[in-house]
């Protein structure tokens, strides 16, 4: 089984995707941050090293060749997918 991770996570309310934590520690405060993440089911179809290598570079046509599942979580969101 191929994966791909996706932010968020389709049990829960988005604006609680990304959560800041406030700590304090030595009487010092900082801030720390808890993420969600979906990891999406690629099936058979192969993730490929140019669409890693188009992500990293900001190319416009990264979009083109993602894998499916990735378009179809980039369309509906975390509603579309199944984690």
């Amino acid at each position: 089984m191929l994966c791909r991770i996706a932010p968020g996570r389709n049990d829960s309310v988005s604006s609680k995707d990304l959560l800041a934590i406030w700590r304090t520690k030595k009487s010092k405060r900082f801030q720390n941050y808890e993420a969600f993440f979906n990891i999406l089911d690629t099936g058979k179809e192969p993730i490929s090293k140019k669409w890693l290598v188009a992500l990293r570079n900001n190319d416009e046509n990264a979009h083109n060749l993602a894998p499916n599942v990735w378009k179809e979580f980039i369309k509906e969101g975390t509603c579309g997918i199944i984690p």
